[in-house]
């Protein structure tokens, strides 16, 4: 049957629409729709084409049993994951990880990817509109027979090409965005058919694309949760190690003889474990914390008490130091490092100071950004007092002015020119 059109008076063939275009004689189209399958349907069969599937609650797993992020030394290890069998094919966990120094930026790039594949549906949500919307419109209306208005189609999908990427890699990206690229030629050559077949290409690998990144979202978010869970864990252990060793400083002198000497192995067995899981990026602070340590142990079996106490005490700015590679600390801490180490307060405010400008943009995206500011400042007057190069602080000052007018992307560029001068 013809799509448009009766037969002739002869009762031949059917004749062409008035508005239509060169469909052949008994060419069939029907309309195209995205369906959603149901929320109570099995989510493991393969998607139909057109059939979008949509994500699941991201359900909150135990993190232990999810994976262990933290890798041997306090490196944080996040998981990769490959497809077999094309995009909706079979998701499993690879044998590799990545690498990442520290927690913020674990946080940092997980984020990326909770935000990524949301814009990426919306983008390509509104190609799909567009290209089913002119497929129906050919089918309803028959092909446009002017110029002029093959001319508007053509440019409305050529418009709709950098949505997937100027060279991308997923195999239904790579031919949604070839697809368009094709049917616009086919649009300008009038040929009515191909055309139709070429659009339903492009609505399908549209559909698969749409698939597997909603597929990907259950996943992502609970890697993002894990990460955010897994800084907070890290960050609380800190605070513990630190309030641990200060409180047996406090209490050292009330100790008997046989406490004095558990103690004495107890920081002498620390030492021990710092020594063996050190890392290039923590061998300042745990060389100094290492010497502490053994040296507060000695001072103990010798039943120096006040030197010993105030030897476990030294070692709390250089915990600090560790602290700063990967926790914001408030200005406070800065400053009573400072104040106990100078050297250890330099190092603070120069980590403070990469940790921050690594992630200026990141949490000026946060719910609450308004303590980034006061913070900066802070940070400054520290540098100041570490009589860090004027120069440097007023580089580091204009970024702030930036930050405070809400241009982020330049505070960052600028706060990096100052970590570099």
């Amino acid at each position: 049957m013809a799509t448009s059109g009766g037969r002739g008076r002869s009762g031949g063939r059917p004749r062409r629409k008035a508005t239509g275009g060169s469909f052949k004689p008994g060419y069939t189209q029907q309309e195209i729709r995205y369906t959603q399958r149901g929320i109570e349907e099995d989510h493991r069969r393969r998607p139909a084409p057109g059939e979008i599937v949509p994500p699941r609650r991201a359900l909150a797993l135990d993190i232990e049993q999810l994976w262990n992020l933290e890798g041997p030394g306090g490196t944080i290890l996040m998981p990769q994951y490959e497809t077999i069998g094309g995009e909706l094919g079979e998701l499993v966990k690879k044998n590799q990880t990545t690498p990442l120094s520290n927690f913020p930026t674990a946080v940092r790039q997980q984020w990326h990817k909770v935000v990524g594949p949301a814009a990426e549906i919306r983008r390509i949500w509104k190609v799909a509109h567009e290209v089913t919307g002119i497929h129906n419109q050919i089918v309803e209306k028959g092909f446009p027979s002017t110029r002029a208005d093959r001319g508007k189609i053509r440019r409305v999908l050529v418009r709709n090409m950098p949505a997937f990427g100027k060279f991308p890699r997923k195999d239904s990206k790579k031919k949604s965005r070839t697809g368009l690229l094709t049917t616009a030629h086919m649009i300008r050559e009038g040929k009515a058919p191909n055309t139709l077949t070429s659009l339903k290409g492009i609505y399908r690998n549209i559909g698969t694309r749409i698939n597997a990144l909603y597929r990907m979202q259950p996943k992502i978010l609970r890697t993002y949760q894990a990460a955010l869970v897994k800084a907070d864990q890290r960050k609380r252990v800190y605070y513990e190690w630190i309030d641990r060793i200060w409180e047996d400083g406090e209490k050292i002198h009330l100790m008997s003889a046989v406490d004095l000497e558990t103690t004495a192995k107890k920081y002498q067995a620390e030492a021990a474990s710092i020594k063996v899981k050190i890392t290039p990026t923590k061998k300042l602070e745990g060389d100094q914390i290492i010497t502490i340590f053994t040296q507060a142990a000695r001072l103990l079996r010798e039943k120096r008490i006040d030197q010993a106490r105030q030897t476990l005490f030294a070692a709390r700015p250089w915990q600090f130091v560790g602290m700063s590679l990967e926790h914001i600390l408030s200005s406070e801490r800065i400053r009573e490092s400072s104040t106990w180490d100078r050297r250890a307060g330099r190092e603070i405010i120069q980590r403070q100071a990469r940790l921050f400008g690594e992630n200026i943009v990141h949490w000026s995206q946060g719910i609450e950004p308004e303590w980034m500011v006061p913070w900066s400042y802070g940070l400054v007057n520290a540098m100041r007092r570490a009589r860090v190069v004027p120069k440097k602080r007023i580089q580091f000052e204009r970024s702030i002015r930036l930050m405070e007018n809400g241009k982020f992307e330049e505070a960052k560029e600028e706060w990096a020119r100052a970590l570099a001068a």
